[in-house]
């Protein structure tokens, strides 16, 4: 019995703590579709994503406008300062070092 309560309780005051109304809700939605947009036009429609733990800037361009399924061609580089080969470099560096003061 107290399992129950204790589940109940639970979803209660995890169901309980947005007060913000829909309105309130949609309008910090919109805030940040603006923010999102605001920060892709100031890239210049560049953006970045991650592929196989690496970041890449990508640039698509629409090739075949007004056609119903418009054909993308783009650029896709390999981001210089990727945090994901910054910290392979960092635990390479370190191995390395290990290495040199066992020897």
């Amino acid at each position: 019995m107290k399992k129950i309560i204790l589940l109940a309780l639970t979803a209660l005051i995890m169901v309980g703590c947005d007060t913000r109304t829909e309105e309130q809700r949609y309008n910090d939605y919109l805030q940040e579709q603006k923010k999102q947009i605001e920060y892709q036009s100031r890239w210049n429609g560049y953006s970045v994503i991650i592929v196989d733990n690496c970041e890449y800037i990508v640039k698509t361009i629409d090739v075949a406008k007004g056609f119903r399924s418009a054909t993308q061609s783009g650029y896709l580089a390999h981001k210089g300062n990727c945090r994901f080969c910054a910290e392979r470099r960092r635990q390479e560096v370190e191995a390395l070092v290990e290495q040199l003061k066992g020897k």
